[in-house]
């Protein structure tokens, strides 16, 4: 996994597809959340994904954008085909602590999928971490 970090002040956005898998119509639920900056360090060191620079730790999360996209189409060849349509419902995180940035529920069909579209802008004092020599 090749990931490529925009400067400070860039703005960004990432795309995650989302699926109801089931052959029921129903609502799906999708939360979007900080993660604990001790865990995603001790596993990517358990895996051994190298960092070309270190990551540092700190108090405040990045502002985030999240909204399904509008589009959508099917997994299974017998289905509608692609359609466009119902809008995204959208709830705003009430429990930062629980590190939750967003959470949104739209109602798919059996088999839709549509995209998770994040976007914000890195903080303009964003910095790398430098690495150390004695490491």
């Amino acid at each position: 996994m090749n990931v490529q970090l925009p400067p400070p002040g860039s703005q960004f956005q990432l795309a995650i597809e989302v699926a109801n898998i089931s052959r029921f119509a129903q609502a799906v639920v999708v939360q979007v959340r900080t993660l604990d900056f001790r865990r995603l360090s001790g596993t990517l060191a358990m895996l051994g994904v190298p960092l070309r620079h270190g990551l540092i730790e700190t108090g405040r999360g990045m502002p985030l954008r999240a909204r399904l996209s509008e589009e959508s189409s099917f997994l299974r060849e017998s289905s509608p085909g692609r359609r466009r349509g119902r809008p995204a419902q959208r709830a705003t995180a009430s429990r930062p602590s629980a590190g939750l940035v967003a959470e949104l529920s739209a109602q798919f069909a059996p088999s839709e999928h549509r995209q998770l579209l994040l976007s914000g802008t890195v903080p303009r004092e964003a910095r790398r971490a430098r690495r150390s020599a004695s490491r």
